[in-house]
């Protein structure tokens, strides 16, 4: 209870006080020219300003508007074609240039200017390129392989001989020496058993014992 009657108290002093501001405003009112109080006349003038400012925005944004409206409905002006160098003649000839379709003037020697150049002979490394074919060279003896001088010792000698004897026989008469390898003997010896093998009777080594040969008469 003493809540609300606090309550009560506080609502009826803001009343009275509301009262006291309204007399207030009234007086102010009667006393000024324009009926407005200080706050109300300051709250005016502040909406005038806004007003006219924005009336001011407005009328440029207008005036801005009706510009590009203006350029936009202008007619565009029509350009001028570029004229090419070459159609205005180009570029003046300099001096001693050559006119078109001139002829060249002939250096003979007649005019006072130098002679034509006779052609140069063709020289090949400081001699004359020779007439013809040059002369055949004799070929080179065709060397012999380790098999073909195992026939040609074996027909000289006309007996039987083993492919060591064969291969020492061959490296004195010059016909075939080893090219370095370890066993000649038994590369050859093997070459030999090879052609007896594929030949038969027609080849050019015939075996008479173990490990030696002869010659079987085929040629050499």
């Amino acid at each position: 209870m003493a809540a609300k009657n606090k309550t009560t108290k506080a609502n009826l002093k803001a009343v009275a006080a509301a009262d006291q501001a309204n007399a207030k405003a009234r007086d102010a009112r009667a006393a000024a020219p324009d009926g407005m109080t200080a706050s109300e006349r300051a709250m005016a003038t502040t909406a005038k300003g806004l007003s006219a400012t924005m009336r001011k925005v407005a009328a440029e944004d207008k005036a801005k508007a009706a510009e590009r409206a203006k350029a936009a409905d202008a007619p565009t002006p029509p350009t001028t074609p570029t004229t090419p160098r070459a159609a205005k003649g180009g570029r003046k000839a300099g001096k001693g240039a050559t006119k078109p379709n001139a002829p060249a003037p002939a250096n003979d020697g007649a005019t006072g200017g130098e002679p034509p150049a006779k052609p140069k002979a063709q020289w090949y490394k400081g001699k004359a390129k020779p007439k013809g074919k040059a002369p055949a060279t004799p070929d080179a003896p065709k060397r012999l392989s380790a098999i073909d001088a195992a026939a040609r010792v074996l027909a000289d000698h006309g007996g039987e001989m083993s492919a060591r004897e064969m291969v020492a026989a061959m490296t004195e008469q010059g016909l075939w020496s080893s090219p370095g390898g370890k066993t000649p003997d038994a590369t050859l010896y093997s070459a030999i058993i090879r052609e007896i093998g594929a030949k038969g009777s027609d080849s050019r080594f015939r075996k008479t014992a173990r490990g030696r040969f002869a010659s079987n008469g085929k040629g050499d």
